[in-house]
């Protein structure tokens, strides 16, 4: 080979390294920028990741946290504000229920002592009547006197009148009397002292009643 045959020779070899150069340099370069372009994904998906797990997902379990709680603080404000209208509402149904009852305690009293004075007032005439010696009227008002003084409990002015029925208003009175007086206020002498029993509830005059009625039974008849 001639001098000029190997310069053509040198020259196409320096020529094929040349290219084989440049394709490697290239194909170096698209490997760089794959593995920076991984790279710069995998930074971007960690950021995401980190930001997903790191901020967000703690931020939401904290806002579901604190929605939990103003609903349980809300829900025990409920139940707190049910108890305390139901606990006023119970106040209020025994205050009632103990003003009721004294209203009507103090109501029977004012009746008891009501009655006890219409008493008072046919005693006071009975014993005018007696004076007078006026015996069918004096029994009369003795008689009704008696039972408003038991409707009143006055136990005192009851034994006072019984005494004054027994010992001077029936001797001088006869049965026919004692039926005329009741037949003016459409009773029975059977009804009268039942009567008697009935007010009697709590048994403390039941053996002066009876008393009376067996002397009023044995009245002599004209």
């Amino acid at each position: 080979m001639d001098v000029y045959g190997k310069r053509i020779f040198i020259n196409e070899l320096a020529l094929i390294l040349t290219d084989n150069t440049m394709e490697q340099i290239d194909i170096i370069k698209q490997i760089e920028e794959f593995y920076n372009s991984a790279w710069d994904k995998l930074i971007i998906t960690g950021s995401i990741i980190f930001a997903v797990f790191g901020i967000i997902i703690p931020f939401v379990f904290q806002f579901m946290q604190n929605r939990i709680l103003r609903l349980q603080e809300k829900e025990i404000r409920i139940n707190t504000q049910e108890q305390l209208e139901q606990l006023k509402l119970e106040l209020q149904q025994e205050i009632r229920k103990e003003y009721q009852e004294e209203i009507k305690k103090i109501t029977e009293e004012f009746d008891k002592k009501s009655q006890g004075l219409k008493g008072m007032g046919l005693h006071l005439q009975g014993n005018s009547h007696l004076q007078a010696k006026k015996y069918k009227n004096a029994t009369y008002d003795f008689l009704y006197a008696f039972k408003l003084y038991l409707i009143g409990e006055d136990f005192k002015n009851l034994s006072t009148i019984a005494d004054l029925l027994l010992k001077s208003c029936f001797p001088n009175i006869t049965k026919e009397d004692l039926i005329d007086i009741f037949q003016k206020t459409d009773m029975t002498i059977e009804d009268y002292f039942n009567q008697l029993k009935e007010i009697d509830k709590n048994k403390h005059s039941q053996t002066i009643i009876l008393d009376l009625k067996y002397n009023a039974d044995k009245l002599k008849i004209k």
